[in-house]
Order: C-alpha cells, then structure tokens, then sequence
C-alpha cells in the first residue's frame, strides 16, 4: 500500500481484490485505476457507460466519482452524497396521499396514486423513447436461467435525483410503519424496467445475498401508455414464512394492480414474483415500465 502523500493525503492505494464492494471503495478512502473502478462497478446491473470515466467527475447513485493525478497517471476516488429523510422534503409528503395495506395483515405495503406531476411523467417518457437501445436483459443475482425476463437500463442523474427526493418526501407520512425506520438511510438504488411480452420475474426477495443485505424498502413506480396495452403483469406479494431460517413464501398472498402512475413500497426480505405480461403488439412503447429500486440502511 503506497500514500500519495503529496497529492492527497487522506487517500491510499489498496489492491483491488482488498475492496469488496463500490461502498468499501467510498468508506474506506482509497484510490483505484480507471480500470479497477469499472471493474467494480460491472458487478452492478446498472453499471454506468465506460464513457463515464472520460469526464473528470460523474454521480452514480448517491457516489460522486472524481478523478486525481499522481505523474503520469490518473486514480478515481469517491465521495457518499448523504441521503436523509429530513423536514426539507415536507413540503413533498404533503401532496402524497399514501393509502396503507389492508385485507391481508401479515402483508404489508403502501400505495401513493398521482405519484409524478403531469409535466415530470411527460419528461420521463421523452427520455424513455430516445432510450430503447439503452435497455439490456435484466439477469438475477443468483444466475439461475428462465428465472427472470425483461429489460432494464440506468436512469439518467436528472431523472435519479428527481425520483429519490420523491421517495424519500413519499416516506415522510410512513416513517413510523417502516421496518428499521430509526435507522438513517444510506442509498438508494435504481434502475428503469421494461416487461413486454411474456416477461416475468418468478418468486424472490430483494435482500437474501450478502451483497444486498442492507436493503430494508423495495419500491416500484408503475407508468405505461393510456389506455393500457398489456394485461397481467400484477405484483404478487406473499405472507411471510420462515424454513430453516431463511425467508420463504407463505401460502396467502395478494395481487397488486400495477396502476399507472403510482408507486408501491414494501419491505425488501418479502417474498414476491412479477406476473407473466401479455402485450399483444409487442411493442417496446406498450410495455410495463417501472422506475423500481431497493433503499437501503447506512453503515457506519
């Protein structure tokens, strides 16, 4: 390990197979080559573009990325942007209605209709349309095949930054409900999705690796065209049961319309499957999109 004492002293150079994780790279103030730091951020389903690296700073999620010179060689360090839910988001929280789970009580979500203004649901399609060729084969985490079909790509910062303040103000009315709501949230994750098709996801929770542990709220944003050009594609949440001391489905469950233009939250350690997707035109533009992601608690 070698200091670059002279360029920034609080920064070390670690081998890379030392950093588990992007976060350990922002915690642990160490410096990483153009070529290490893409190799990590590959792990992540929305990796951003290599081209990325060719500005001297990018944001992804809530990391900025800078660059340092020592010589003739360039290094990447990363700050945490802090994310908190805090009473400058009030304002936001008082235009969402949040509607509360009910029929089922071991089964547990919120629902927010009207979620975005008509002028930023307008500016989230413009960008969708221009992106189809964004969009690559969602895969799972545990590799497994004919487990998971759709498409996703990375939003774009602008639409990143608008979405999260949403969700945190979204969070406001809610907050004592939450598991882990004392906790202060660290990141949130997000990607675009698109199910057409025949697409579906089959039975998972959202933090069952120890890659995504710290996950504690899974969130979907529903949007699509008027009227609707598909059928199926519910979000089918199960009670919790516990075998051998894992996470499992239980035998109740509910169905949840995905509404246009309204964002649903629940815990990340339930278990739940998309619905196959009927979408007679096949269509890209017809499809289910969802802005969906995964909050999660700080480490300290």
């Amino acid at each position: 390990m070698h200091k670059l004492s002279s360029i920034l002293v609080n920064f070390d150079l670690k081998p890379l197979n030392l950093i588990k994780t992007i976060y350990d790279f922002s915690r642990q103030e160490v410096l990483l080559t153009e070529t290490e730091l893409f190799q990590l951020l590959q792990s992540f389903e929305d990796c951003p573009p290599r081209e990325s690296l060719q500005s001297s700073s990018f944001q992804w999620r809530n990391l900025l990325f800078s660059q340092v010179s020592a010589g003739n060689t360039t290094y990447w360090y990363s700050q945490q942007i802090p994310i908190q839910i805090n009473s400058n988001l009030s304002g936001i929280a008082n235009h969402l209605a949040v509607e509360s789970s009910t029929g089922k009580p071991d089964i547990l979500y919120w629902r927010i209709l009207d979620f975005l203004s008509p002028e930023k649901l307008q500016q989230l399609w413009n960008y969708l349309l221009t992106a189809r060729s964004q969009f690559n084969p969602a895969h799972n985490s545990a590799g497994l095949n004919n487990y998971r079909q759709s498409l996703f790509t990375a939003p774009p910062p602008e639409i990143y930054s608008e979405i999260s303040e949403k969700i945190l103000g979204a969070l406001i009315p809610i907050a004592d409900e939450l598991p882990n709501s004392s906790q202060e949230i660290g990141e949130i994750e997000m990607q675009i999705t698109a199910h057409n098709d025949g697409h579906y996801y089959k039975i998972h929770n959202d933090n069952g690796s120890p890659d995504t542990a710290t996950r504690f709220l899974t969130y979907v944003y529903y949007f699509y065209r008027q009227p609707k050009p598909f059928t199926g594609g519910e979000l089918r949440l199960y009670e919790l049961a516990i075998k051998d001391g894992f996470y499992v489905a239980g035998d109740r469950y509910q169905d949840i319309e995905p509404l246009h233009n309204s964002l649903i939250v629940f815990p990340s350690h339930y278990m739940h499957e998309v619905l196959p997707i009927r979408c007679p035109s096949q269509r890209f533009e017809d499809s289910r999109f969802t802005v969906n992601g995964w909050i999660r608690v700080a480490i300290d």
